[in-house]
Formats: C-alpha cells, sequence, structure tokens
C-alpha cells in the first residue's frame, strides 16, 4: 500500500492511498527526505514554510553495495577490509566474507557512487575490476555472479541517509516540529541526538 497524498485541512487527517483512504487525528511521516523533496506525497494545504524550509536544507546521500559471489576453492581472501582508491578522487571498501559466507560487499558512496551505479551491469563491473586489482587475476575467474543495491535509484528512499547542507545544522530540529499538533516527522532525518544518518535513528 502506498500513501500518495495527505489532506491536513480539516481537524484530523486524510490519506490517500492505493488502497484506498484512511482517516485520523494524526499521522506520523517517517518517509525519506528524498522522497518529500520530490513531492512523492502531496500535502493539502501545503506544508509550513518552516517546514519547507527544513527540507531545503537537507539532501540525500549516495551509499551503494555491490555483492560478488566468488568460488573461494578457487582462490582466496582472508575476511575482514580492503580499501581503495580509484581513479577520479572515488573509493571502495570491500568487506570480504562477511558472516562467513563466499562473497564480498563492496560498499562506495558519495558521487563515484552515483556516477558507476546508474545501472547494476556497470556497477557490478566496476567493483569486480577493481576487486582483481587488488586480489589478483585468479578472483576474476573465480566469480560467479553480482548483486547491487543502489538507494538512491530506489523510489521509496531516492538516496541511502540525509544530510545538513553547510549552515543548516538547524534543519533537522526544525522538520521534527509538530505540523499543527497532526502531522509529526520522524525517522533519522530528524534524529537530534546521534540518531541520524543511521538505521538506529530510523527505528
Amino acid at each position: 500500500m502506498r500513501v500518495e497524498a495527505i489532506d491536513w485541512s480539516g481537524q484530523g487527517v486524510s490519506v490517500a492511498t492505493s488502497a484506498g483512504t484512511i482517516r485520523a487525528r494524526s499521522i506520523i511521516v517517517t518517509v525519506s527526505v528524498g522522497v518529500l523533496k520530490a513531492g512523492g506525497i502531496r500535502f493539502t494545504p501545503d506544508l509550513p514554510e518552516t517546514i519547507q524550509a527544513a527540507l531545503d536544507g537537507l539532501q540525500m546521500g549516495a551509499l551503494s553495495k555491490v555483492g560478488l559471489s566468488f568460488d573461494f576453492s578457487k582462490f582466496d581472501v582472508p575476511p575482514g577490509d580492503i580499501f581503495t582508491r580509484e581513479a577520479g578522487g572515488g573509493a571502495f571498501n570491500f568487506d570480504c566474507k562477511p558472516f562467513g559466507r563466499d562473497i564480498v560487499v563492496a560498499v562506495f558512496g558519495g558521487d563515484f557512487a552515483r556516477t558507476i551505479a546508474r545501472s547494476d551491469e556497470d556497477a557490478v563491473n566496476v567493483a569486480l575490476d577493481s576487486f582483481v586489482r587488488c586480489a589478483g587475476s585468479s578472483a576474476r575467474t573465480a566469480f560467479r555472479g553480482g548483486k547491487v543495491h543502489a538507494w538512491f535509484r530506489d523510489p521509496n528512499a531516492l538516496g541511502c541517509y540525509s544530510h545538513c547542507l553547510p549552515g543548516r545544522a538547524d534543519a533537522r530540529e526544525k522538520l521534527a516540529a509538530p505540523v499543527a499538533d497532526r502531522i509529526f516527522f520522524a525517522g533519522e532525518a530528524t534524529g537530534l541526538t546521534g540518531g541520524a544518518m543511521t538505521a538506529g535513528g530510523a527505528a
């Protein structure tokens, strides 16, 4: 069920969803800053200027992961992290054999992630090429396949975590302020005591 619109023009709220309309006295909104800024949910009337200003002071970061599966009987690496630096300033963190599994997880972020993770094929190829340069050519022959998760491409997230723009450190506090005592924004973007940018802050 997808929320499409929130009408708070009356005493309560009316929430239009893909499965019908829900009415309540108040609502907690936990969608990402990326979805809010993209207009993924329509608000009637428009949100107050203070909330709009808070959203203007926040952006979504890009953090992507590529899971690379290997046959470690053909080559081996010790468990742990390998860090690389790519041309143009990008970087990978390769988490080798997490939880004892036969995989390597490539973690990368920022503009580098947005550039190479535009397609699954590109992301897998670039991550594999980088890992082979670290681990040796035998890693390529042992490669079994890859899987990508790029949150900035996910329409339900449009990014991985929120961050404040320079000079806008008060944006989180402004976003956390109740709207007419019936709309309450929550999630990691409103984390004021260390929860911002974390899964714990989103809980």
